[in-house]
């Protein structure tokens, strides 16, 4: 079979005096180096590179919308590839590392550039592999559009750090849906505001907020509330709650669940269980009440910096 070689090369172009001086040329040839690439690599069929690591999800124009644009409970990272490119192979190993680092926390998914996904490819103006971008799990409102869309972050670090890919899925959670408590009163009003939802509260050594919470915290909003109080603080926090054993003797991470505020009888429970994304999310699912049918949608936040949208537009 004759390949046909990519209008630009499968790799990050040199940031070099040439390539500044043809900029303005590239971005004006945009759409016919889009169709070019696509063209490129519609016609091959070999095997893809992420397709047997469970921890990375193939992503195509059959499930993009679903998974990813529609999904307002879960951040993405996404790698872009084609057959023939060698920096995609040569990534493609690093890409699933972080994938497994973050499971359960990120979802990580991988696009092979070709038939099955030329409409995304052209809805992202994709000219050159590998490409990876990180998608948060809520929708920006354009104030002057009026439309809601989600916004890609380009990831531009290192492809062959694991680590610094994984701390680039972690900038896509959102930072405030856990409220941090230091005192009773604290709690008290933490309930208060939850109203008729429960409340997730995290004893922890951390003096800030972990990946793994923060996802929780977005996978379960609208169904629980979630707070968490430093460990040095938990004594004076914990101390009024009947039936708690001696929050002195508690040992972080613990995860306690408070029922709604105003529920007689209701006890306070303690995950006895281990605590990772799946344990966690499974303990939390089983106590939360149900999601109303629309509650998966993407939030609306107001577009506060200017990026390129990507995906289906609203």
């Amino acid at each position: 079979m004759t390949r046909c070689e990519p209008p630009l090369r499968c790799d990050r172009l040199p940031q070099s005096s040439t390539t500044r001086r043809y900029a303005s040329l590239i971005e004006m040839a945009r759409p016919w180096l889009v169709a070019a690439l696509l063209l490129c690599v519609a016609s091959a069929h070999t095997a893809r590179a992420l397709d047997a690591d469970a921890a990375v999800i193939d992503l195509d124009d059959s499930n993009w919308k679903d998974l990813v644009i529609e999904n307002g409970r879960e951040a993405w990272v996404v790698s872009f590839g084609a057959d023939g490119c060698a920096p995609c192979a040569q990534m493609a190993p690093t890409f699933a590392k972080a994938a497994k680092q973050m499971g359960g926390i990120v979802n990580f998914g991988h696009v092979h550039v070709g038939d099955a996904s030329i409409k995304l490819a052209q809805s992202l103006g994709l000219t050159k592999v590998p490409h990876v971008v990180g998608l948060p799990a809520h929708k920006t409102l354009n104030p002057y559009t009026k439309k809601s869309e989600k916004i890609a972050v380009e990831y531009r670090n290192s492809t062959a750090s694991h680590k610094r890919i994984a701390e680039f899925a972690a900038t896509l959670l959102p930072e405030d849906r856990v409220t941090r408590i230091a005192d009773a009163d604290a709690l008290a009003r933490a309930r208060t505001d939850a109203g008729h939802l429960p409340v997730a509260v995290l004893v922890t050594a951390k003096e800030t907020t972990g990946s793994l919470f923060k996802s929780l915290a977005l996978r379960f909003r609208g169904r629980v509330a979630f707070a968490e109080v430093h460990v040095s603080d938990a004594p004076d926090v914990l101390a009024s709650i009947p039936g708690l054993a001696d929050p002195a003797t508690i040992e972080p991470p613990a995860l306690l669940l408070f029922p709604p505020a105003g529920t007689e009888g209701g006890d306070v429970e303690r995950h006895g269980g281990e605590m990772n994304a799946r344990s966690l999310a499974a303990y939390i699912e089983s106590n939360a009440p149900a999601a109303a049918p629309d509650a998966v949608a993407p939030a609306d936040c107001l577009l506060l910096h200017k990026r390129v949208p990507v995906g289906l537009h609203h």
